[in-house]
């Protein structure tokens, strides 16, 4: 979602060129890169599950930053935000994925994928909906209402994880 609709938003509110607005998605995947590295030092120095929550509060303090700012800096910074913020979710995902499934990592990690793609296809899709009817101001807030959900689901998701990871190692 973000990789997708953030140049054309930053371009229309800060009134960027096409190469800064493009750039920001550089600054995105460096970030997200950087998130990663920093995730290999995080994950055994603090709970997965923490890390989770605080990646997912970065990634929605990234786009708070994005959807009150109409400047070049900020909205660099919003993206360095956003980036740190998505870098754990795929790697905690799968670990999370491969400790409640050892036999069928291979399956479940398909199955993951799966339903990742086709819910990044559906909020593409619903995005270019909502900015045709009310324009490409509302990208922000439409990327926040998607990780409010995704922490509406994480919350009660590691919850039914403690409980089976508990259950598998009794």
């Amino acid at each position: 979602l973000a990789n997708n609709w953030t140049p054309v938003y930053v371009q229309q509110s800060a009134g960027l060129e096409l190469n800064d607005a493009l750039f920001m998605l550089t600054i995105l995947a460096s970030s997200l890169t950087a998130g990663r590295l920093i995730l290999g030092w995080a994950i055994g120095r603090a709970a997965n599950r923490t890390i989770l929550i605080a990646c997912l509060g970065l990634a929605f303090t990234g786009a708070l930053t994005l959807a009150s700012t109409h400047s070049h800096a900020a909205s660099a910074f919003a993206m360095v935000l956003m980036g740190l913020g998505f870098s754990a979710a795929f790697p905690l995902l799968f670990a999370f994925i491969a400790e409640l499934f050892p036999t069928l990592t291979g399956t479940a990690f398909g199955f993951v994928l799966m339903i990742a793609l086709c819910g990044n296809m559906l909020l593409n899709f619903g995005m270019g909906l909502v900015s045709e009817v009310w324009g490409i101001g509302v990208f922000p807030y439409f990327l926040l209402a998607s990780l409010a959900g995704v922490g509406a689901l994480l919350l009660p998701a590691l919850r039914m994880y403690d409980r089976r990871s508990h259950a598998l190692r009794t």
